[in-house]
């Protein structure tokens, strides 16, 4: 690929120092993101002591259940969004202009559709309410990210990286202020919902400012087209929402609230720890798309270097999670969800394929294969659904996170095997 060291040194100084460079928005949204995971991470520890275990397990509920509608509100069109305007700049207000008037009208149809199937739970009133209104955060979540997608594409990290920090301290504010005056789960519910919502009103006034202006508008036959092109992004987001949170909505069912609880607590933490390979992956992505169609050596290596880096830092932080994870637990959490140790510490091993997992799906859709991906994605969900059903009523919540390994495992694997294929 490089005729000598001069060529490789241009290189790396040409597309990965400087101002937009990878390594600066790498460790801008690196940076941001601990800020906000720190925040979560705290708020986690408030919410599950001022709750208890049954408490936050209803709270860990509603949050996953109304997840599983967040592709509703999608459909895939962020994700295509992002590598459409990266290759091309010029068609960004077409695509923002039309998916923001598109993302508006399934926000109030899927709105519609989880106060339907809500109604055939079975569960109490109470737990009722706290699903819808966590759709209303569900929902500002999501026109949120697509958002974040645009500037993503001209990678403006900053500003997204700044979104995010404000999301995080308006949260611990208004829910530090919720338990100092014990008002109660529903307002914390609620301050999700608002913080959300200061971070939407910026990034859109950044947009506006910094990019252009955007109005609503809805070409039917365009957004027709785009629909149809982004199915295999919306298949895949589907299938990840069903992998993330099916394990708690099952765990209600089979058993109950206070094993979500201990279940939840677990594996929060653990997908907090995402955050790693998923941004650096993410803030790789626009210039993989870029290289796909310019200069496939170059792709070639942003990759390699990309995964090897990313191991070696999965390796390190498990170990370390590993030996701290009882003393943290219960300093941090009390004895009562004691049992949420063991759930960590199974998890782990997920958490290590993880990084393996995201750089390899995230060039699967630089290259086009999202097909491939999607199929990959939707064996790896099918089988988690499949063994949970199975397995859960047996053994509890336990199984839950075996399943999870398994499947994150066969995610790996297959994933690494068609990115590999791909490449050469």
């Amino acid at each position: 690929m490089f005729t000598d060291q001069a060529k490789k040194r241009k290189f790396i100084n040409t597309y990965f120092d400087g101002k937009g460079g990878l390594y600066k928005n790498s460790l801008v949204m690196l940076m941001a993101e601990f800020i906000n995971k720190l925040i979560m991470f705290s708020l986690t520890i408030i919410i599950a002591r001022y709750l208890g275990a049954e408490g936050y397990g209803q709270f860990a509920f509603a949050m996953n259940f109304s997840s599983l509608f967040f592709i509703f509100s999608d459909l895939g069109v962020s994700t295509l969004a992002v590598k459409e305007i990266a290759r091309n700049h010029n068609i960004a207000k077409k695509y923002l202009d039309n998916i923001a008037a598109l993302k508006l009208f399934l926000s109030i149809l899927t709105i519609f559709l989880l106060c339907f199937v809500v109604s055939f739970l079975g569960k109490p009133f109470a737990i009722n309410l706290m699903v819808y209104l966590f759709s209303g955060y569900i929902l500002i979540s999501s026109i949120s990210e697509f958002m974040s997608s645009v500037l993503n594409a001209y990678e403006k990290l900053e500003y997204v990286a700044l979104s995010i920090i404000i999301r995080g301290v308006v949260l611990f504010a208004l829910i530090s202020l919720v338990v100092f005056l014990d008002l109660g789960i529903y307002y914390i519910i609620l301050a999700y919902l608002f913080g959300t919502l200061c971070s939407l009103v910026y990034l859109i006034y950044i947009l506006r400012k910094k990019i252009f202006k955007f109005t609503l508008r809805f070409d039917l036959s365009f957004i027709t087209a785009l629909l149809r092109r982004a199915s295999p992004y919306a298949l895949s987001l589907a299938f990840a929402s069903i992998y993330l949170s099916i394990d708690s909505v099952l765990i209600s069912h089979f058993i109950g609230d206070i094993e979500v609880g201990y279940y939840s607590l677990g594996y929060s933490l653990i997908i907090a720890f995402y955050v790693f390979p998923a941004i650096i992956t993410k803030v790789y992505f626009p210039r993989m798309s870029i290289y796909f169609n310019s200069d496939k050596p170059k792709l070639r290596y942003l990759f390699k270097s990309l995964l090897i880096k990313l191991c070696i830092a999965a390796v390190l932080l498990v170990i370390f999670l590993y030996y701290i994870s009882t003393p943290l637990f219960l300093f941090l959490y009390g004895s009562e969800f004691g049992d949420s140790i063991i759930v960590f510490q199974l998890l782990l091993f997920a958490l290590l394929l993880k990084f393996v997992s995201f750089p390899c799906a995230f060039l699967l859709l630089a290259v086009d294969k999202q097909n491939i991906r999607v199929g990959i994605q939707g064996f790896s969900a099918l089988f988690n659904l499949v063994t949970n059903i199975i397995f859960i009523p047996k053994y509890g919540f336990l199984a839950a996170a075996g399943t999870t390994i398994a499947s994150e495992f066969m995610l790996a694997i297959l994933y690494y095997s068609v990115a590999r294929r791909a490449l050469n």
